[in-house]
């Protein structure tokens, strides 16, 4: 039962033994028939653990066992976006982002408007990021993509408003030093 691997992955996690957690979550994917949730757990750890390649890996091969899953996509396009980590990703990233169009949900709406904006299609990022913003306004990390949309479409004051606030937010967001 994937339950019982899951709760055993995230008491090692808690315990600072990513290894151990990892191997954890591979065997419950083995052995067990439902894998959705393992797999994003896993594909997450790697993300946190800086294995950014395996977790590629773990939602390419959601998205071949379900083109519809969702989170897959939305994670997998805003990993792709980053240009140091992955300098050929942005086009997959493109390609992902639109299973998420005409979707509500505030993390797929700044995953669209970020890979947007980081393809160079500012006005697209800033309808995508605002609305965003809008439907997560406590959301740092949502604040300071709106923030760095305003900043590149050139309006400094709303650049500035946008990046105070994702700091006010939250202090010790990843991108703060940046904000």
């Amino acid at each position: 039962w994937w339950v019982a691997y899951r709760n055993k992955s995230l008491a090692l996690v808690k315990e600072g033994d990513t290894p151990r957690a990892i191997q954890t979550y591979k065997k419950g994917i083995k052995l067990s028939q439902e894998t959705a949730v393992l797999r994003l757990d896993l594909a997450l750890l790697y993300e946190k653990n800086g294995q950014a390649a395996e977790a590629v890996t773990v939602y390419e091969y959601m998205l071949r066992e379900n083109q519809q899953a969702y989170e897959a996509s939305n994670n997998l396009a805003m990993l792709l976006s980053d240009a140091e980590i992955f300098p050929n990703g942005l086009p997959r990233a493109k390609e992902l982002i639109k299973a998420l169009e005409g979707e509500d949900n505030p993390a797929y709406l700044d995953t669209i408007g970020w890979v947007q904006l980081k393809s160079g299609d500012i006005d697209s990022a800033l309808l995508a990021l605002t609305h965003a913003a809008k439907k997560a306004p406590n959301s740092a990390m949502i604040q300071y993509h709106l923030g760095k949309a305003y900043l590149q479409a050139g309006n400094q004051a709303s650049a500035h408003r946008q990046l105070q606030r994702a700091i006010r937010l939250n202090a010790s967001f990843d991108e703060r030093a940046d904000a």
